[in-house]
C-alpha cells in the first residue's frame, strides 16, 4: 500500500480508517529506516486522532519517535521530509495542550524551535491553541496573526484565527476570515503537502465555523445553507449507497435538519431525520433521531390530540435498549 491511501485517508479526517489500514500493513514496520519513520509518524497521527487510543500512550510513542528521528537526522541521514518532521512536533504540542500539561507543551515548542522551526507557521498554529486552551486569548491572536503574516492563506491559521474571533464573538470578523477556505476546492490529498490549499477535513472544519457565526447573531437563513452545502457534499460522497454515509456526514445531515426545524420547515426536517434513521435505526444514532422524530410529530399532531409515530415496529434489539432484558423473557 501507498503513502498516498494513507495520506488521502487522513486529509479526509478519516482517522480510524487510516489506523486500521496501517494496522494491516505492520510488516513494514520491518524495512529499511526510511519506510518505517514515515509509516510510523502516519501511524501516530491516526492514534492521536483515534479516542479509542489513549493520548498518553500516543505521546509516548511520539517522544520516543522525536528522539529516534532527530538522532538519525543528526548523523546525515534524515529519513523525513522538513514538513514531516514539524508535524510530528506539532502533533505532540497539541496532546500534551490537550491534556493540558502546560510545561511538557511549552518543552516541545522549544525543541521544536532548536531543531529550525522557530519561525514555521504550523508552530506558531500550535503555540497559539496551547495560549487559547489556557484562555490567554490576546496572546492566540498575536500568533495566529504572525502565522498568516509569515506564510500568507495558511489554512491551519485562518481556521484558527476565525475560531478565535468567533470565541471573541466578533461574528463578522469570523465570517470574513472563514470565507477565503469556505469557498476555496478540498483539494489538498495530504496534509503534507500545500499547507495553503485546504483538505477536506479542513475544509469541514471551516463550514462548521461558518454556520456556527451565523448562527450565533440569529441568522438562521445563512445558517441553513451552511449546513445545507456540508450535508450536500456528504450526500455526492455517499452517492446510491445508504449505507456510505460517515459519522460526520451523518452529523451534518442532522444539523441541517434541526436548521431547519429551527426555520419551520418541519416536513423537510422530518424527510432528513428519517433518512438518518433508516440507515441504522438500532445504532445510538438512530434511536436518538427517533425520539426527536416523536417529539417532531407530537407537535405537528396536537392539534389532531394525537401522537404519529415511526411507521416501523420496534427490533429485538430497540426493544432491549429501551426496555432491558426483561422483554425478551
Amino acid at each position: 500500500m501507498s503513502f498516498e491511501v494513507i495520506d488521502a485517508l487522513l486529509a479526509a479526517g478519516q482517522h480510524s480508517e487510516a489506523r486500521a489500514k496501517l494496522v494491516e500493513h505492520k510488516e513494514h514496520k520491518g524495512q529499511e529506516t526510511a519506510m518505517s519513520a514515515r509509516w510510523r509518524l502516519r501511524a501516530a497521527i491516526a492514534d492521536a486522532h483515534d479516542r479509542t487510543v489513549p493520548i498518553d500512550l500516543v505521546l509516548i510513542q511520539l517522544d520516543s519517535f522525536i528522539r529516534e528521528v532527530e538522532k538519525v537526522r543528526t548523523a546525515g541521514d534524515s529519513t523525513l521530509s522538513e514538513r514531516e518532521r514539524l508535524l510530528t512536533y506539532c502533533q505532540q504540542i497539541h496532546g500534551y495542550t490537550r491534556k493540558r500539561l502546560r510545561g511538557l507543551a511549552e518543552a516541545a515548542i522549544a525543541s521544536a524551535q532548536e531543531a529550525g522551526f522557530a519561525d514555521a507557521a504550523d508552530l506558531l498554529v500550535a503555540t497559539g491553541r496551547l495560549h487559547l486552551a489556557f484562555d490567554e486569548r490576546q496572546s492566540a491572536d498575536s500568533t495566529f496573526s504572525a502565522a498568516l503574516e509569515n506564510v500568507p492563506g495558511h489554512i491551519e491559521a485562518t481556521i484558527a484565527s476565525a475560531d478565535l474571533h468567533y470565541l471573541l464573538g466578533d461574528f463578522d470578523e469570523a465570517l470574513r476570515v472563514i470565507g477565503a477556505v469556505v469557498d476555496a476546492s478540498p483539494t489538498n490529498l495530504s496534509i503534507f503537502e500545500d499547507p495553503c490549499i485546504p483538505t477536506r477535513a479542513q475544509w469541514e472544519s471551516a463550514v462548521h465555523i461558518l454556520a456556527a457565526s451565523h448562527a450565533a447573531p440569529g441568522n438562521a437563513e445563512k445558517e441553513l445553507l451552511a449546513w445545507e452545502q456540508l450535508a450536500s457534499a456528504f450526500e455526492v460522497d455517499a452517492g446510491e449507497d445508504a449505507q456510505g454515509w460517515t459519522e460526520r456526514g451523518q452529523s451534518a445531515q442532522l444539523s441541517y435538519a434541526f436548521a431547519l426545524a429551527g426555520l419551520g420547515r418541519y416536513q423537510e426536517c422530518e424527510q432528513q431525520l428519517r433518512a438518518v434513521f433508516d440507515r441504522d435505526p438500532d445504532s445510538g444514532r438512530g434511536r436518538y433521531v427517533r425520539k426527536r422524530l416523536d417529539h417532531l410529530t407530537r407537535e405537528r399532531s396536537s392539534d389532531e390530540g394525537g401522537l404519529k409515530r415511526l411507521v416501523r415496529f420496534p427490533t429485538t434489539a430497540q426493544k432491549h435498549n429501551y426496555c432491558g432484558p426483561a422483554v425478551l423473557e
